[in-house]
């Protein structure tokens, strides 16, 4: 029994020693800040540091040293809630090229942007339609109704009740008489005379429908929040 224990504990031992990796096998990469990695002199291409400053890796690609990450390129897009630029973002405020580092000025007319950044305040993302370019800027925020955008639509209504005329007519009566049985002599409208009606009948009728309305512009906002829209330009 007291062997098997020991056989036992040899094992775990054993287990011990294979998980412990000594320190002195590990690759190293030398640990440096911003400042000591502009410092260094005449990096070869391909060279790999240990950016204390940003707590990343970085790389010199021949002209500077990158941060070591597939995952940005020149010209992301991204939201936050961050006011200020911050390792290599830049917010698009619609600032002048030449208030960027070198670097990131480079950078920016690659991309085609000329004189300033694009100013995403108060503006959202949308992807071209084909004749326009990217940083180009449109749209309203609000807009107004015209006729054309209204719907075709037929207006009825009760006009007034002035149609009431009066008409009169003229003619003439003879002096000659006639005797019946009945009555004394009558006087008589001759068979020839003329009858005029006279034309009062001309009016008019008054046709009235609900208007107004004032113009006032539609805010084509939805419900929001407020982030700022930075560029990735390069550290």
């Amino acid at each position: 029994m007291i062997r098997i224990f020991n056989i036992f504990i040899l094992f775990n031992f054993a287990l011990a020693l294979e998980a412990q990796v000594d320190g002195n096998l590990l690759l190293t990469v030398h640990n440096l800040n911003a400042t000591e990695l502009a410092g260094v002199a005449s990096p070869i291409t391909g060279s790999l540091a240990f950016n204390s400053t940003t707590n990343s890796f970085t790389n010199y690609d021949g002209t500077a040293w990158t941060q070591a990450s597939t995952d940005i390129y020149i010209g992301d897009i991204k939201t936050g809630f961050s006011n200020s630029d911050h390792d290599g973002w830049y917010v698009l405020d619609g600032r002048r090229l030449n208030r960027l580092p070198s670097n990131a000025r480079a950078a920016a007319s690659n991309l085609g942007f000329r004189g300033r950044l694009p100013n995403a305040q108060d503006a959202l993302l949308k992807q071209s339609n084909g004749s326009q370019g990217l940083g180009d800027i449109g749209g309203n925020s609000q807009i107004t109704l015209t006729q054309a955008n209204l719907p075709n639509v037929d207006f009825s209504g009760t006009t007034s009740s002035n149609g009431n005329h009066n008409h009169s007519m003229s003619g003439y009566f003879s002096d000659e008489r006639i005797r019946n049985n009945v009555d004394a002599y009558r006087n008589l409208l001759l068979a020839g005379g003329s009858i005029t009606s006279s034309t009062d009948g001309n009016h008019n009728h008054g046709f009235t429908v609900n208007s107004g309305g004032s113009s006032v512009a539609i805010a084509q906002y939805q419900p929001f929040i407020v982030v700022n829209t930075l560029i990735y330009l390069g550290e």
